[in-house]
């Protein structure tokens, strides 16, 4: 019998086969909304096998945690005990993966008779670790490694911490799938992986008010397991305040549980409050608005994870309104930057003489503290005494909620300093850096090399053959940096015609560019007013972040348009044109910016606003103002990444004139798609001062 293997979309008419089959097995796999199976069918996550007469044989359905580089299998199903399906499917899956992620991870239950197939596939078991089912069975960790240089071996992952309502520990704790099939999904192992989810305090009143004290007491013993959120009263009781301001204080007790739930939750700062409660459901969007907080369903979370973990890593939104400022640090700043040494590792003798040499060899040091509010929130140091390294001997960020969003802000701010100063390698050695730190370094294409975090810097753009002989110049020039040369030496050699592969290259050596890539590119039209707010503080006297902004939300963003011209596609380069606008805008009606299309999403507004509303700056009347009111109409947000802000505008008169070259006009309302060598000859002119003859 032959297997084929294929990934199908929610559409397909095997879809309704594989949810059957996934309900059949749920005793052992678990429970998975509905939605998210249609979430995994749409990115090409789930695979399915056949037999010659095509009838479904098994599935198998992973998560790609891109952060990590690595994939969890969540779901893998056979229809019948036939040898070789599994393997099939599995190999499927290595195919789609091995030259993009690192490994695969798998948790199985120990008693589970799947344990005999993981070896014979080729995982190796790393260890054991307890599991929240309520019999308090143990879970083996198997892990297949595809051989990849593995830069996160040295970093542990954080669990991003998720606040859930007291019912849905009670229905946990009840563990009846039938009624409970959609909280039950919560306890699904590949979620465990990568989120913690939190009880608040007002669980404990909650299990009070239990008349049964048999039942009081298992509760409590079930609860012990969670990670209670911690905050101040002070905060809590203000929180609480506003939202009676909000809604009115509820009469009934019941309500004023709920209240404090919420305001717990919203003072221990985390994002998601995970609730059944349709009164608090109903009142998300006003929760959102005012405080951040975005309150869900369990079968959102699922369906949405992926997108919740970008979120909490990038918050954009909740700088709104912030004044971000950066300054020399001064002789009065000097006595609060004990708050960014590693209380528990590191010395105070030590971290205040590194400090006073910073601050006192002005000639060698530049040392920077980053502001919110006049709050310093973090500190870094510029050392330019090498003219081809930018070496940065300390950074810190404050943890809080905004720490992941200005980790990024300032990694990219300093790749930018670096690649305009002409600079071979930006180069962060600080021995205690933070996990946080160090996963935002591998996404922005550092290698850690001699307790080093190290990346190669260059300006302009390239073909292979150009950039080969560029690497090899450096080679030739830095051997004591020769394995991370040689690393992008040989993924340049490997994968020079593999597209997906080049991209990824580029991203890495960002902001260099390489013009064998072969991906769209696209000139768009924005209003000065989102410029400014997006990634272009410089064009209006008033901006984003009050006076003197140090940095700009670019490291992730989002935008939304019209679908009616539907000419964008992803990924791709993009130019943005600042459109001319009434008000105190320079640089209008010109090419001002160079960022990555890297998503397009399709969809009723709805859907779309609440999948993106954290990135970007648009609000929901801003949105439904694109759809001229009609929510049942179809809008279009794309998000793009690694934003550069030309040093030189492109006006309207020579884009007017390049175009007259080629004997056409330049006229621009929508999208423009443009040649490769037209957007290299734009890139040029923005980042190298070339004038147009």
């Amino acid at each position: 019998m032959n297997i084929i293997t294929k990934t199908i979309n929610h559409d397909s008419p095997f879809f309704s086969e594989v949810l059957e089959l996934s309900k059949k097995h749920s005793t052992t796999l678990g429970f998975l909304p509905r939605g998210a199976f249609e979430n995994f069918a749409l990115n090409d996550q789930l695979i399915c096998a056949f037999d010659d007469k095509k009838h479904l044989m098994g599935y198998l359905l992973f998560n790609k945690n891109k952060k990590e580089q690595l994939i969890s299998i969540v779901h893998l199903c056979v229809a019948e005990e036939r040898k070789g399906i599994a393997k099939c499917l599995f190999n499927e899956l290595k195919l789609m993966t091995k030259d993009n992620y690192r490994g695969i991870r798998v948790h199985c239950r120990r008693d589970f008779e799947a344990n005999d197939l993981w070896p014979k596939l080729g995982f190796e078991a790393l260890g054991e670790k307890s599991g929240r089912s309520k019999r308090g069975t143990t879970l083996i960790v198997w892990w297949y490694d595809y051989g990849h240089p593995d830069l996160f071996s040295e970093i542990e992952e954080e669990k991003i911490q998720i606040a859930i309502d007291a019912n849905i520990v009670f229905e946990l704790q009840d563990n009846n799938s039938e009624r409970y099939e959609e909280t039950m999904s919560l306890n699904s192992d590949w979620l465990t992986q990568r989120f913690e989810f939190c009880i608040t305090k007002e669980t404990s009143n909650e299990i009070l008010r239990n008349k049964d004290e048999e039942s009081k007491k298992k509760t409590r013993e079930f609860t012990s397991t969670f990670q209670k959120l911690v905050c101040s009263p002070e905060i809590f009781e203000n929180v609480l305040d506003e939202l009676y301001k909000l809604f009115s204080k509820p009469t009934k007790i019941n309500d004023q549980s709920d209240y404090r739930q919420i305001a717990w939750a919203i003072a221990a700062e985390v994002s998601f409050f995970i609730t059944l409660d349709q009164k608090l459901l109903d009142k998300g969007e006003k929760i959102y608005d005012t405080f951040g907080l975005s309150v869900i369903r369990p079968a959102q979370f699922i369906r949405d994870q992926d997108s919740i973990i970008r979120e909490t890593e990038y918050q954009p939104s909740r700088l709104h309104g912030s004044s971000i400022d950066h300054q020399l640090v001064n002789s009065k700043q000097i006595d609060e930057l004990d708050k960014f040494r590693d209380q528990e590792k590191e010395k105070k003798t030590v971290f205040d003489k590194n400090i006073f040499l910073y601050c006192s060899q002005t000639l060698k040091y530049e040392p920077r503290i980053v502001l919110n509010n006049n709050n310093s929130i973090s500190i870094i140091v510029y050392n330019r005494e090498n003219p081809e390294i930018l070496s940065i001997p300390l950074f810190r960020v404050f943890k809080d909620k905004l720490s992941n969003t200005i980790i990024r802000f300032i990694i990219q701010d300093t790749i930018e300093i670096s690649s305009k100063e002409d600079r071979t390698f930006t180069q962060f050695e600080d021995y205690y850096l933070t996990n946080n730190i160090k996963n935002a370094l591998v996404e922005f294409g550092f290698f850690l090399f001699d307790n080093k975090w190290i990346k190669i810097t260059l300006k302009s753009f390239y073909n292979i053959k150009q950039l080969s002989i560029k690497m090899n110049l450096i080679n030739n020039q830095y051997s004591g940096k020769t394995n991370i040369i040689l690393k992008v030496l040989e993924d340049i050699k490997t994968k020079s015609t593999k597209q997906k592969e080049l991209l990824d290259i580029e991203r890495m050596l960002w902001p260099a560019k390489i013009k064998d890539l072969d991906i769209p590119s696209f000139i768009i039209p924005i209003k000065p007013h989102w410029a400014s707010e997006l990634f272009d503080y410089t064009i209006s006297n008033q901006n984003l972040y009050g006076s003197n902004p140090y940095l700009i939300l670019k490291h992730e963003n989002a935008y939304y348009r019209s679908c009616k011209t539907k000419v964008l596609s992803s990924p791709a380069r993009i130019l943005w044109y600042v459109s001319s606008s009434k008000g105190k805008y320079i640089g209008q009606s010109s090419i001002r910016a160079c960022s990555f299309l890297d998503e397009i999403i399709i969809d009723k507004p709805k859907s779309v606003y609440n999948r993106f509303r954290r990135l970007g700056v648009y609000q929901w009347k801003n949105v439904i103002e694109i759809t001229e009111g009609n929510l049942e109409s179809y809008l279009m947000a794309f998000t793009f990444s690694r934003t550069e802000l030309f040093e030189n505008s492109i006006n309207l008169n020579q884009l007017r004139n390049i175009w007259k070259e080629d004997g056409k006009n330049f006229h621009l309302q929508c999208p423009l798609r443009i040649e490769s060598d037209r957007f290299f000859k734009l890139y040029n002119i923005g980042t190298r001062a070339k004038k147009i003859k």
